[in-house]
């Protein structure tokens, strides 16, 4: 059990904090372990037998978890452990697959907050929520519905050297598949994630992603957050770290006013963002590109007894913790308010991903820069400028000053986890600092982000287009009822609103009612023969109806659209491959990769068409593509199993998250939407008995008499 500095010490931490110092003199290659351990637990249960139609429509068909225990009882979890010589990460892959803590081995702080119980409570949007590690967030809003539950996961040790764990699930409601890749470098004192998460769907679907990480709340912590605003859930922008009544919010201790805080900071142009302990010297840290991760949100707890008693009903002993939250938007989006900020979305057959990384930070007093390589701070004296330095990997690197064209510059030679102090004449004015080796680089002027959040004046005007807008966002936020209200009445007032008609008819093909659908999105096409969107809503309605022709046609209409040229041609190959035109398949299908090479199911496609046609080393080449994305993708090792690289166990071995009856379902159905029955038949009779999938076998068979039993 391994523990944090910042928290009380007992004789058993005590003694854990020797095997830290020990351990990191002792030289040590990376290693994946992953072990069956004892854990101190206040569990949960007694699941709701319906599903989600009142409380929560919005994660239908999840049910939702009404006990918790109030007593703490031993119980088994599954404990991934990544180590190197410097850091140790810690992975629950049945708890959502959370990093459930990491640590500096060299002074025992955990830059991730680890919990030394799991303590469920009823927070998430299911119920069961643990405090501490990083929570992944894919799907609507947070806390997602598998917070709580079993992940898939697979443990790899990387021909580089590193080690990895790759957790992962599926969201039931959208059917998006999303992964995360937990890496431990070999040779650094940090660690990264990989995220992956794709639509493998025809319509477009909710996007939400947040990273939810947490680190202990102590009274002499600051918070290194560039921006100069806030924004509020509902995006009303605010003033960021200095409020209208001089309080630094940046200062942990400054906060002890009013309810909890959701701090979404905004308006600098920077990849970092972190917090410092000043009296301990050590902190935490994050990185990632501003363009692929621009949200950045602190929460913290009520700093009263309100707050207060969540410390004692999510821990036992390690205090209370903050969040440090990274995203993939700016703001956290709740409806209501009229602001810039809306409902993203995730368009059909789309795959994203992007990196972080998550470090510890020592001896430096605080955090001006970092980078994915090292930590920076930079401290004004009367007439010198130290510059202090954490590194996080080897490297020989040249430091720089720039100020009014005038440099100086001095060697650097570092080492993981290795800390220094360079010093320079301090220069008038403005200057720069650069450490390349490292990717260090440092303006005193911060790069000012010209974007308005404050709402202007005509958003309050009511208007159709605001109605459509605010249908969009419904739609996008899972409120269909809403949007098909409010589409209704935007066409009923402007029968030419030709985006609302497509609007309105992926809603009428997300319900399946296939006619309205048409009608709908054809009375549009007699406006605009040509507009891509409504082809390609009435070119996948066609196919729900099994029109070949028709679809093809509208299909082809859609794929002259780069919005739709992707995915409108995925479907068309879909289409061919059903008709057994396999050359005409795999030639759409190159199409629709040549524009979207990381399109899953157009990959998906292109090895099964290369098994059916026996070309079966292009059919493996194909599966390596898709796992090099992908480690934990279920069709990749069910295709290698029909191609007798795997076994059946290895296939069923491949299913271990909460519900793997839908994980097999949800793979039977890729085949089944393509006319092999007779292999999704056998997919379904792999997995676990179920009453869903014995429904879907009677299907498939078309016997009614395997209903009796």
């Amino acid at each position: 059990m391994k523990l944090s500095v910042n928290k009380l010490l007992t004789p058993l931490r005590i003694l854990t904090l020797f095997l830290f110092f020990f351990n990191s003199f002792v030289a040590q290659e990376p290693r994946i372990t992953e072990e069956l351990v004892s854990y101190p637990t206040y569990y949960f249960g007694d699941p709701n037998p319906l599903p989600a139609f009142i409380f929560n429509p919005k994660i239908y068909p999840y049910h939702k978890f009404q006990g918790y225990e109030f007593e703490k009882t031993s119980k088994k979890h599954k404990v991934v452990s990544l180590e190197n010589k410097w850091i140790e990460v810690q992975v629950f892959p049945e708890i959502g697959g959370k990093v459930w803590g990491a640590i500096d081995k060299s002074n025992g702080n955990e830059f991730i907050y680890k919990n030394e119980v799991a303590k469920f409570r009823n927070i998430a949007m299911r119920g069961p929520w643990t405090s501490g590690g990083i929570e992944f967030n894919f799907g609507v809003i947070g806390h997602h519905p598998g917070t709580g539950t079993p992940a898939d996961y697979r443990l790899e040790e990387l021909p580089n050297g590193n080690v990895m764990c790759t957790v992962g699930g599926i969201d039931l409601p959208s059917r998006t598949q999303w992964r995360v890749k937990i890496i431990l470098p070999r040779d650094q004192s940090a660690f990264t994630t990989k995220a992956i998460w794709y639509n493998p769907t025809e319509t477009e679907q909710a996007y939400y992603n947040w990273m939810t990480a947490a680190a202990a709340a102590k009274e002499d912590l600051v918070f290194h957050t560039p921006g100069n605003q806030f924004l509020t859930h509902g995006g009303m922008a605010k003033a960021w770290p200095i409020d209208p009544l001089n309080r630094n919010l940046s200062y942990y201790k400054q906060n002890n006013f009013g309810p909890s805080k959701s701090y979404h900071v905004i308006g600098e142009y920077n990849d970092f963002f972190g917090g410092y302990y000043e009296k301990s010297d050590i902190g935490f840290g994050h990185w990632g590109r501003y363009d692929e991760i621009p949200g950045q949100k602190l929460w913290l707890w009520n700093l009263s007894r309100a707050g207060g008693i969540w410390e004692e009903l999510l821990t036992d002993t390690d205090g209370q913790y903050i969040e440090y939250q990274a995203g993939r938007l700016y703001v956290q989006y709740f409806p209501g308010e009229e602001n810039p900020i809306s409902q993203a979305t995730f368009d059909p057959h789309l795959t994203d991903q992007w990196t972080e990384v998550w470090f510890p930070v020592k001896k430096i007093g605080g955090i001006k820069e970092a980078s994915a390589f090292a930590a920076m701070n930079v401290i004004e004296t009367k007439n010198k400028l130290e510059v202090k330095i954490n590194a996080f990997k080897k490297a020989v690197t040249k430091v720089s000053l720039l100020a009014k064209g005038k440099l100086q510059s001095q060697s650097l030679e570092t080492v993981p986890n290795g800390t220094y102090t360079l010093y320079f004449d301090k220069p008038n004015g403005n200057y720069s600092i650069d450490v390349p080796g490292l990717e260090l680089h440092y303006n005193l002027l911060p790069s000012i982000i010209k974007r308005s959040f404050d709402s202007p004046e005509i958003i309050s005007q009511k208007t159709l287009e605001k109605k459509f807008l605010k249908a969009k966002d419904a739609q996008r936020y899972r409120d269909y009822k809403l949007a098909e209200s409010l589409l209704t009445e935007v066409i009923k007032e402007e029968p030419f609103h030709l985006e609302a008609r497509k609007e309105l008819s992926f809603l009428y093909y997300r319900k399946g009612d296939y006619d309205q659908a048409l009608s709908t999105a054809n009375t549009g096409l007699q406006i605009d023969a040509y507009h891509s969107g409504l082809n390609y809503t009435v070119g996948i309605a066609y196919m729900a109806k099994r029109d070949w022709i028709n679809a093809k046609e509208h299909l082809g209409w859609a794929a002259r659209s780069v919005n739709f040229r992707s995915s409108a041609n995925t479907l068309l190959a879909q289409i061919h491959l059903i008709e057994k035109k396999y050359n005409d398949a795999l030639h759409y299908n190159g199409i629709a990769l040549k524009f979207n090479s990381e399109n899953i199911n157009a990959l998906s496609q292109k090895a099964l068409l290369y098994r059916m046609i026996g070309d079966e080393e292009n059919a493996l080449k194909t599966l390596s593509e898709i796992d090099e994305i992908d480690p934990i993708n279920h069709f990749v090792v069910y295709e290698k199993y029909l191609l007798g690289k795997n076994d059946k166990k290895a296939v069923i071995n491949s299913h271990r998250s909460e519900f793997p009856y839908q994980t097999f379902l949800e793979l039977a159905l890729f085949y089944h939407n393509r006319d092999n029955n007779s292999e999704a038949i056998k997919i379904l009779q792999m997995g676990p008995s179920h009453l869903l999938n014995s429904l879907w076998i009677a299907f498939l068979k078309k016997d009614k008499s395997l209903l009796s039993s």
